[in-house]
């Protein structure tokens, strides 16, 4: 009686696997990811070494980045959703399933030539869009020249870097199920001057949100229930 009562109250707790391919890179290239402009594998960036193990990914601007329509049309965004003008663009994407609530998690690196600027007049930006299978989208941003606080003196090689980091210090909601992953890099200029902007990626995973209090409830389920059966099974009269 007693196991029966167990498993029915943990039988919604399973158990859970990043389904996030080659998160770390570690393969020394782009598998399980797909790539738009100019975008590498490599061990060291700039004099910047990966977050984890021996490889990261370095996406970068300028010779062999893309343009505004060719990154929406890459993503499977309908032709406007980006809205980045004549920005130079790379991007990064992967397709994950049985992806809706779980928590991206990630370790990025921005570093740019571009001057720290005020909001609403970002030169600069990285950012993730989650996209559906209808096109429909949701944008976060990793970094940009419009958080100047986030920026300091760049010391490998750019004018401004956030170093090595968690964004927020947190993991980010995945919203679609399937959704596809897209890291965007894009430098918007100043002017019309364009200045060389990267953005390392490493450490990608996805991994279970916290228990609810459901998961607790089921917890106090079961320490109640057994609590009963002990409380019966001390009551019940003893046979001679």
């Amino acid at each position: 009686m007693m196991k029966l009562v167990a498993a029915a109250l943990f039988l919604p707790v399973a158990s859970f696997s990043s389904p996030i391919i080659n998160g770390g890179f570690e393969t020394g290239d782009l598998t399980g990811w797909s790539a738009l402009g100019n975008v590498t594998v490599v061990t060291s960036f700039s004099g910047i070494g990966p977050q984890a193990g021996t490889f990261q990914a370095a996406l970068s601007t300028g010779a062999g980045s893309v343009s505004n329509l060719q990154a929406e049309v890459f993503l499977g965004l309908p032709p406007g959703a980006l809205g980045l003008g004549n920005a130079q663009i790379s991007v990064l994407k992967q397709q994950v399933n049985g992806s809706a609530g779980v928590l991206l998690n990630l370790f990025e690196d921005f570093l740019t030539n571009e001057a720290p600027t005020p909001i609403s007049d970002a030169h600069a930006l990285a950012e993730i869009v989650f996209v559906d299978a209808f096109g429909d989208s949701l944008r976060v941003s990793l970094a940009s020249t419009e958080c100047s606080g986030c920026l300091h003196p760049g010391t490998h090689g750019f004018s401004f870097e956030t170093g090595y980091f968690t964004p927020y210090g947190s993991a980010y909601t995945i919203p679609f199920n399937p959704t596809t992953i897209g890291f965007v890099l894009a430098d918007l200029g100043n002017d019309g001057v364009f200045h060389s902007t990267s953005l390392l990626l490493d450490s990608v995973a996805v991994s279970a949100p916290e228990p609810s209090t459901g998961c607790f409830v089921g917890f106090v389920c079961l320490a109640g229930v057994t609590c009963l059966l002990r409380l019966q099974q001390q009551n019940r009269p003893t046979v001679s």
